[in-house]
């Protein structure tokens, strides 16, 4: 289905389909547990270097704590690992992570969704990425590009900003949020309306005519709303109902909707020759983390955290610091993350000429201390207070990003 996007509205990993029953409410915190049978969520995020900020530190030393490089220690300026596809988890955006009612699920975990850059449909050799400018904050994250044509005549081609695929799941984060629905785009500076498409796909199947036909929604999965129900599906009658059923689009018995999305932000774009374009697009990052380190440092660590904490490369003095706090009785420390998908540059002309990566440091309400860890091959500086930078020049992508957010604070019982 094609649409307009709203520029005033609002990449990957595999997620998990089946969940736990899960309900609106207050979040319930968990007590720490020596044998925790699951992990659980809080909130803050994550990404790319092995840098480490103690909200204490009042010294002139920021602090900067480089872990090892990741797994491959010879691919240069690269992300950490992947992080496990078979943790069940619960997705929150940031954005619903900020307000009180919160959506809360018996594993009390929480995946992120990796988004990444705008690609071209159609690897195109001819536009060079001269600077990318990722900035990722608690609440968004903003890429400025200038993209170069050295050539000799204009080159218009299809330009998109893909969805990860996405599932209907009641509990989970809503359609809204998993199609990153605040997405806008700016070109050169002016804000521009881009072309939305959102495909209907059952088992390898593009049903999406069929439910177009009924006039059904296909990103919103009919409208969804948090109440429970789909009302453009619950207002059709049994006669049209019935090839839905069929076809596996809707339940036989309830009539959840089965279909998964395929949804991209699209436009044309020319690239004028011997000139620069510049794009800059922001959304609202869906992240992931644990609301304990306990799970994964704790005397009895589970096996799924300690692994999930180690795509963080955490440097051995962070690791000592978080481990105390995780074997002790008073204080805990919830880390998030946020991933991102840098290999989608290596649809334009590589390398990336000009990279830089800045990191807004958190400040959290009564926290002991903040710490950031991420992986990266190379210097990370902090230009100030508030913010790390990572720069790299002629980067080719070969990992995804990934940053992390740890809170120390005061434990909740």
């Amino acid at each position: 289905m094609t649409a307009k996007s709203n520029p005033g509205n609002q990449t990957q990993q595999a997620r998990h389909h089946h969940r736990r029953a899960c309900f609106f409410g207050p979040r319930p915190y968990r007590l720490p547990h020596p044998q925790p049978p699951r992990r659980a969520f809080f909130f803050w995020i994550a990404l790319l270097d092995a840098v480490i900020l103690s909200e204490r530190s009042e010294s002139k030393d920021p602090q900067l704590h480089f872990a090892s490089l990741c797994d491959n220690p010879s691919i240069p300026h690269h992300a950490s690992p992947a992080r496990s596809h078979r943790m069940k988890r619960l997705h929150l955006t940031l954005l619903l992570a900020l307000a009180l009612p919160l959506f809360a699920c018996a594993d009390d975990g929480a995946a992120s969704i990796a988004a990444g850059g705008i690609v071209v449909l159609g690897r195109e050799p001819r536009i060079t990425m001269a600077k990318e400018v990722l900035h990722i904050a608690i609440d968004k994250v903003t890429v400025d590009y200038d993209f170069r044509n050295d050539s000799a005549e204009d080159i218009t081609t299809e330009v998109a900003f893909p969805i990860p695929p996405y599932s209907f799941d009641i509990g989970d984060i809503s359609p809204t949020q998993q199609g990153f629905d605040d997405f806008q785009l700016w070109i050169d500076g002016k804000l521009v309306h881009c072309d939305v498409q959102s495909r209907a796909l059952v088992k390898g199947r593009d049903l999406t005519a069929l439910l177009e036909k009924l006039h059904i929604d296909v990103a919103s999965f009919g409208q969804f709303t948090e109440a429970g129900s789909s009302p453009e599906i619950r207002h059709l009658t049994p006669a049209q109902r019935k090839p839905l059923k069929q076809a596996g689009l809707i339940d036989a018995t309830d009539d959840t909707p089965l279909w998964s999305v395929e949804k991209k932000y699209h436009w044309r774009q020319t690239f004028p020759a011997h000139s620069t374009v510049h794009i800059r697009h922001a959304y609202t990052p869906v992240f992931g983390g644990s609301n304990s380190i306990h799970y994964a440092l704790g005397p009895e660590p589970d096996a799924q955290s300690a692994k999930e904490l180690r795509s963080f490369c955490l440097d051995p003095r962070l690791k000592s610091a978080l481990s105390r706090i995780a074997n002790s009785k008073d204080q805990d420390a919830p880390y998030s993350y946020v991933d991102f998908i840098l290999t989608s540059a290596n649809t334009w002309k590589t390398p990336i000429e000009d990279f830089t990566l800045i990191v807004d440091r958190p400040h959290s309400k009564n926290s002991l201390a903040n710490y950031v860890s991420f992986c990266w091959d190379g210097p990370v500086t902090k230009p100030d207070a508030g913010h790390f930078s990572a720069h790299a020049t002629n980067l080719v992508p070969h990992r995804e990003l990934r940053i992390g957010f740890f809170t120390a604070e005061k434990s909740r019982f």
